[in-house]
């Protein structure tokens, strides 16, 4: 799982190198999430979207999270392996209920 810092539209992290902060990084081991190193995360990222095509980088799970800059609203995508992803945008309605918006799915 990793922390984004704050973001000002949905595509600032899209691509191999973004320039939002990475806040934190926790890796799923058989001891639970272990906060690792953010450079380790980003080396992932960077190699999962590469050209030159890594299995290592691309079968792991990840949930990154960030909050949208002025709001309330949450940005939170998962990608397990490179085509189970999807992006969404939540928030609580008026009613107190959370609401769903799809950003981008692969």
């Amino acid at each position: 799982m990793v922390l984004w810092g704050s973001i000002a539209r949905d595509e600032d992290l899209e691509g191999a190198t973004v320039t939002v902060p990475l806040l934190a990084a926790w890796f799923l081991t058989d001891a639970g999430f272990v906060r690792r190193d953010v450079w380790s995360y980003l080396r992932h990222r960077a190699l999962r979207c590469s050209s030159v095509f890594s299995p290592l980088a691309t079968e792991v799970g990840v949930l990154e999270v960030a909050l949208y800059r002025g709001g309330t609203q949450v940005y939170a995508a998962s990608h397990l392996g490179p085509r189970d992803a999807c992006g969404v945008r939540l928030e609580r309605g008026p009613d107190g209920r959370l609401m769903e918006q799809r950003v981008w799915v692969s």
